[in-house]
């Protein structure tokens, strides 16, 4: 609530958009004044980058407090945001944080916010970076066991379903390739699925090692 406190206390225009699993919202500036910071104020997405010629490329899972703004004027391509469960994003215009006939008080420690944000687009790049396509399914759900996992009986589940047209985007592959992968990893044991059909991992060192 510090964000929304803060924006009302400062007579600040805001906007809250909720999104339901699978969701997406695209993001395109219009102009150079356009600069629009969004806050994830619950729940998590991921960002991918949309090219004119039918190309996309990850960019980062984001999550609570994390930041997402477009500084490009390049009208070439577009964002799209999409929730991987439940999610309230805030947007308003970054520069009124610039104002200066504002008396701005903000609570909240920005520059460790960017810091956790550039860390989500490294874990993205990094996963993006492998060159064996299973090296990258594995990468992400290790990644989205460290960041959102729940530890329940000797093992580890994410709390939301991650459907495979959601990893193929993640991990710049298709569906058909993230079918083959988890299709394999499930019958060695590497991953299990609950009732819900999240994710489930008895051992997560058996994601590198069988």
């Amino acid at each position: 609530m510090k964000w929304i406190n803060f924006l009302k206390e400062n007579k600040i225009p805001y906007y809250v958009y909720k999104l339901n699993q699978s969701d997406s919202i695209i993001i395109y500036k219009k102009n150079h004044n356009d600069n629009k910071f969004i806050i994830v104020l619950y729940g998590s997405i991921y960002t991918v980058k949309n090219f004119s010629n039918q190309e996309i490329l990850p960019i980062a899972i984001l999550n609570k407090n994390s930041i997402f703004i477009n500084t490009s004027n390049n009208h070439k391509f577009y964002y799209t945001l999409t929730a991987l469960e439940k999610t309230y994003l805030l947007t308003f215009q970054s520069n009124i944080l610039n104002r200066e006939d504002r008396s701005i008080s903000l609570d909240i420690n920005l520059v460790d916010i960017y810091k956790k944000t550039l860390k989500k687009y490294e874990i993205m790049n990094e996963i993006i970076s492998q060159r064996y396509l299973e090296n990258r399914i594995i990468q992400l759900i290790l990644s989205m066991c460290i960041e959102f996992g729940v530890v329940k009986h000797e093992g580890i589940y994410i709390p939301f379903t991650l459907s495979q047209k959601d990893i193929a985007t993640m991990t710049g592959t298709t569906k058909t390739t993230v079918n083959k992968i988890m299709q394999k990893m499930y019958k060695n044991g590497v991953i299990k699925y609950s009732n819900k059909k999240t994710i489930y991992i008895r051992d997560i060192f058996d994601l590198y090692f069988k």
